[in-house]
């Protein structure tokens, strides 16, 4: 008789939270841990009725390797964890090679060398894997040419619209820059630290939230960086000084808008809505920020997105690149966008949502639901790259582009890969 667990454990794959799912049909069940299998038991006497014959089948084979039992040896387990260590952590495949990292390591010592061939070969077999299950799905890649519409990443036209914004600023940032980077030096910064437990920020070049980071830094130094007589012929002169807290003050209203446009919950409505209103203050952002701008790739359809939220009336442009969501009545009422949604926070991009959020009209063209749920950003972009500013330091600006692409393709898949991947 064969036990109930060892037949959960055959057809069902643990997931989160207690859930099971069947790996014949792709059904979750919920099975809590210490209440025994039935509920996954009945699954399989309810949809497979065969499932004790298949059982009996894979196992009676005598030809199957010790790798199916979850057996591997004892060099492949710790060319695994080397692997894995490297890949979570992002670390350097050099620390590898250093005889401090091996002697705290308890895994059989390797080089570089090996764990990067490890490193092409489990990528190489898990991009297959995910091949064989998109299918034609990989078509994506083509949809330009394909005519269909692209929603732009709002985030990322956001950050490239500040960027410009403080190319009239360069000087007096480089400025501070190099006064924080001679903040850092041993004995200026042994000096500070009997002021302040502050330490000294510099700029990244990759984004602009560095830029912000340092400002707020330099405001909260400059008084104690005053007393240190190594540094006092760098320290911006009054007149700059004020232009440096008033460059503050807009980097603060920007950051606010920045935060908003990665929340879960922002709708294409509300994008351009900050987006409008940032404008008005802030005009030289308007080759990014229009909603006409080179970088949007699907204007009407963005426009036709925007309008669907607010129930307003299309244009026959806009019927035609939305007809894909039409037809289906949506059940859920849009977002409320006005006072009736609770802020917690009094920033800028809070007050523009709440004293200009759009009402919704009646009498607008019935789409599907989904039209009203397109996000406006891709939060797992915006996470790859602010990886890429913490793992591309300056102390590896020698990684090649194809390496970091495998570590964070690596790391963003880690639950389909496993010890077996090395065989």
């Amino acid at each position: 008789m064969v036990a109930s667990r060892d037949l959960s454990a055959f057809f069902f794959e643990p997931q989160s939270e207690g859930l099971h799912r069947c790996k014949h049909c792709g059904t979750d069940r919920k099975q809590l841990p210490g209440t025994g299998y039935s509920n996954l038991l009945s699954h399989l006497r309810s949809r497979h009725e065969d499932f004790r014959a298949q059982y009996d089948t894979h196992h009676r084979n005598p030809e199957r390797p010790l790798e199916t039992f979850g057996f591997v040896s004892e060099e492949t387990s710790h060319r695994y964890h080397w692997l894995r260590w490297v890949v979570e952590r992002s670390m350097p495949l050099s620390e590898v090679d250093d005889e401090r990292t091996r002697a705290m390591a308890k895994w059989r010592a390797t080089n570089s060398k090996a764990v990067k061939a490890d490193m092409i070969m489990v990528a190489s077999k898990l991009g297959s894997v995910i091949e064989e299950e998109m299918e034609n799905e990989i078509g994506i890649i083509i949809a330009t040419k394909l005519g269909v519409p692209l929603v732009g990443c709002a985030s990322h036209r956001f950050n490239l619209a500040v960027k410009k914004f403080l190319t009239e600023h360069e000087s007096l940032l480089q400025k501070v820059n190099n006064l924080m980077q001679q903040l850092r030096y041993p004995n200026n910064a042994a000096q500070l630290s009997q002021f302040t437990p502050l330490l000294a920020k510099t700029c990244n070049v990759t984004r602009w939230s560095s830029t912000y980071e340092m400002l707020e830094r330099y405001a909260k130094l400059r008084v104690y960086a005053r007393l240190i007589e190594a540094v006092e012929d760098s320290l911006p002169s009054t007149s700059e000084h004020k232009k440096l807290c008033a460059l503050l003050v807009h980097l603060t209203k920007l950051d606010s808008v920045c935060k908003r446009l990665q929340s879960d919950t922002t709708s294409m409505g509300e994008v351009r809505l900050l987006f409008d209103s940032v404008l008005l203050d802030y005009p030289i952002m308007g080759e990014y920020l229009k909603t006409n701008s080179k970088i949007v790739h699907s204007p009407i359809f963005e426009n036709g997105l925007v309008k669907v939220g607010a129930g307003e009336k299309l244009s026959a442009a806009e019927t035609a690149a939305l007809k894909r969501f039409g037809g289906q009545q949506s059940t859920q009422r849009p977002s409320e966008t006005g006072h009736k949604r609770k802020q917690c926070e009094d920033n800028y991009a809070a007050q523009i949502i709440q004293q200009n959020g759009p009402k919704r009209r009646a009498g607008g063209a019935v789409y599907s639901a989904l039209a009203a749920q397109v996000p406006p950003t891709s939060n797992a972009c915006e996470r790859l790259f602010s990886e890429a500013k913490y793992v591309l330091t300056p102390q590896r600006s020698s990684t090649l582009p194809a390496h970091f692409e495998m570590l964070a393709f690596l790391r963003a898949n880690k639950d389909m890969w496993s010890v077996t991947s090395l065989l």
